[in-house]
C-alpha cells in the first residue's frame, strides 16, 4: 500500500496547523458536523478557552481611515442619473437561515429572495462575501443562483478572504469585512462598467448588505444593515422591497458613504434606515415615533466598536437580544394598526345605508302605522310607517291609502 502524498501542496496545508487523523478525527468535518467533506476544518467555539487564549484568537477590530472619514463627511449630492453600484451580499442571517452546518447545505430562504436577487443582478454588480468556508459558499451559491445567474456574480468570497490565521480560521470569532480588501482586488475592479462615469469601485459606489454592522467598522457608512433573519420569529416580508428602494435612491447620489452617513446621523435610535418614509429620490429624516427599544446599531454609534473577545461576544448577545425586542415591538405596532383598521371598517359598514335612489327616498323618520276609530266610526290615521324596501314616493302613498281604506271598512 502506497501511503505517500500524491500532492506535495496538500501535505503543506495539512501540516500547517491542522492535526492529522488519527490524532484528531474531527479535524476535517465540515462546519462542526460529523460526516463532513475531507479538507474542511471543524469550526471550534471559543467559549471553553481562557481569557488569554481568547485574546490570542480574537481578530483586532479595524478602524476607519482618516481619508475615508473625510470623504464621507462631505455633503451628499444627488445626481441626474443613476450610477453603477457594487452590492456585496452576506448569506446566513441576511439572505438565508442555516440551522445545521453540514454539506450539502440546507437552508430557509427569506421571503421574496428570488425576486430580490433577480432585481439586483439586473440593475447592479453583485458579489457574495460570507464568513462561511469557501466550499459552503459555493454550494449555497449553486442553489441561489442556478444556471446563467451564477455567471453574473462578480465574485464568491468565503472565510479565506478575511486574512485570518489558521487558528482564527477554525475558531468561531468575530470577523470584519474590510471593503479595502474588495477594492484592492483587480478582478473585482475589472467588473466596473465601461459606461460608468467613474473609473473604479470605491466608497462612493459600494454597498454591503449584512445583518451585523459590526462587520463593517472599517467602512461604517457603506453598510445597509437589515434585520437578522431567523426562523423562530414571524417573518417580515417588507425587508427586501425596502432594501431595493433604498438602493434605488442611493444610486441617485454621487457618494454612498456621504449619503448613508447623513441618514445615519438622523436616526432616532428606535428605527433603522429601512423604516424611514421615502420621498422621491430621498427619504424622510424624521422617522415615525415608536416605543421600540434603542437599536444595537445606535448603541454602537455611542459606544464605539467593542474590543477584546469577551466584549465582542457580549456585544453579539446584546445585539440578538435587542433585535428580538425590536421585532416584538414592530409586531405589536403592526397588530395594533390592523386592529384599528378593522374597527374603522366596522364603524364604516354600520353607518352605510343601502338606498338605490337617494333623491327619491322619503326623508321622514320611520313611525309606527296606526289607525284609531272614534265613537262616530271615523278612522283617524295617527302615524304611518315606511316600507322596509327602497320604494318610491308614489308606491308609499298607494300603500298608505290601501291601509286607510282597510281601516274604514272595519
Amino acid at each position: 500500500m502506497n501511503l505517500a502524498m500524491q500532492n506535495p501542496e496538500m501535505a503543506k496545508s495539512m501540516f500547517n496547523g491542522f492535526p492529522f487523523f488519527p490524532f484528531d478525527p474531527m479535524a476535517f468535518t465540515t462546519d462542526g458536523s460529523a460526516g463532513g467533506i475531507p479538507g474542511m476544518p471543524v469550526m471550534q467555539s471559543i467559549e471553553g478557552l481562557t481569557e488569554g487564549q481568547k485574546q490570542n484568537l480574537a481578530q483586532r477590530p479595524p478602524s476607519a481611515s482618516q481619508e475615508y472619514l473625510a470623504q464621507s463627511s462631505r455633503p451628499p449630492v444627488e445626481t441626474h442619473s443613476s450610477q453603477p453600484l457594487l452590492v456585496i451580499l452576506d448569506l446566513n442571517g441576511t439572505l438565508i437561515y442555516r440551522k445545521h452546518r453540514r454539506l450539502p447545505p440546507t437552508f430557509t430562504r427569506r421571503a421574496g429572495l428570488e425576486n430580490f436577487l433577480d432585481t439586483l443582478l439586473r440593475n447592479y454588480k453583485v458579489m457574495i462575501w460570507s464568513s462561511s468556508q469557501p466550499e459552503t459558499v459555493k454550494a449555497i451559491c449553486e442553489k441561489l443562483f442556478p444556471g446563467e445567474k451564477r455567471k453574473a456574480l462578480v465574485a464568491e468570497w468565503g472565510r479565506d478572504k478575511f486574512g485570518l490565521t489558521t487558528d482564527q480560521y477554525r475558531a468561531k470569532i468575530q470577523v470584519y469585512k474590510t471593503l479595502q480588501t474588495v477594492w484592492a482586488d483587480e478582478q473585482i475592479q475589472a467588473s466596473y462598467p465601461i459606461s460608468g462615469n467613474k473609473s473604479q469601485w470605491d466608497q462612493t459606489n459600494t454597498i454591503l448588505i449584512d445583518d451585523s454592522k459590526l462587520k463593517a467598522v472599517s467602512e461604517p457608512y457603506n453598510i445597509l444593515e437589515v434585520p437578522e433573519f431567523i426562523t423562530d420569529a414571524p417573518e417580515d416580508d417588507s425587508v427586501f422591497p425596502k432594501t431595493l428602494r433604498v438602493l434605488e435612491i442611493l444610486a441617485q447620489h454621487g457618494d454612498i458613504s456621504a449619503t448613508l452617513r447623513r441618514w445615519t446621523s438622523k436616526l432616532s435610535g428606535k428605527k433603522s434606515i429601512l423604516d424611514f418614509p421615502f420621498r422621491g429620490n430621498s427619504i424622510g429624516i424624521k422617522p415615525r415615533t415608536s416605543q421600540s427599544p434603542p437599536s444595537f446599531q445606535t448603541q454602537q454609534q455611542h459606544q464605539g466598536p467593542p474590543s477584546g473577545p469577551t466584549a465582542i461576544a457580549q456585544a453579539r448577545k446584546d445585539r440578538r437580544r435587542l433585535r428580538k425586542q425590536e421585532r416584538k415591538a414592530r409586531q405589536k405596532e403592526r397588530k395594533s394598526q390592523i386592529n384599528e383598521e378593522e374597527k374603522a371598517s366596522q364603524r364604516a359598514n354600520s353607518q352605510t345605508t343601502f338606498i338605490a335612489d337617494p333623491s327619491s327616498a322619503p326623508a321622514a323618520t320611520p313611525l309606527t302605522t296606526a289607525a284609531t276609530t272614534p265613537k262616530d266610526g271615523t278612522a283617524v290615521l295617527t302615524g304611518y310607517g315606511r316600507s322596509p324596501s327602497p320604494a318610491t314616493s308614489t308606491e308609499s302613498e298607494n300603500f298608505l291609502l290601501d291601509r286607510l281604506e282597510e281601516s274604514l271598512n272595519v
